[in-house]
């Protein structure tokens, strides 16, 4: 039973880093996600993930995509926080 566990947390924890790889992209792709994730979130924390959603894109209209990458990365993290 244990062992099960173990080997589901590790499964899930590979994904989780997949899915942080993905998020590193700042693509159209990626802000439709992020926006969706800012739209559900609790009004709590919409604020600011809307505030860092907006930086990610204006970072992206200025090419400057490290940094909208990191910003989208805390969009989702803001929207997401219990």
């Amino acid at each position: 039973m244990l062992k099960r566990i173990l080997i589901g947390a590790a499964v899930l924890a590979m994904a989780g880093a997949a899915n942080a790889a993905e998020m590193n992209k700042c693509d159209d792709a990626t802000m439709t996600m992020v926006m969706k994730e800012v739209e559900a979130a609790p009004a709590a924390n919409k604020e600011m993930a809307m505030k860092e959603f907006a930086m990610a894109k204006e970072k992206m209209a200025a090419k400057m995509m490290d940094d909208c990458s990191k910003h989208l990365d805390a969009a989702s993290t803001a929207a997401m926080k219990k």
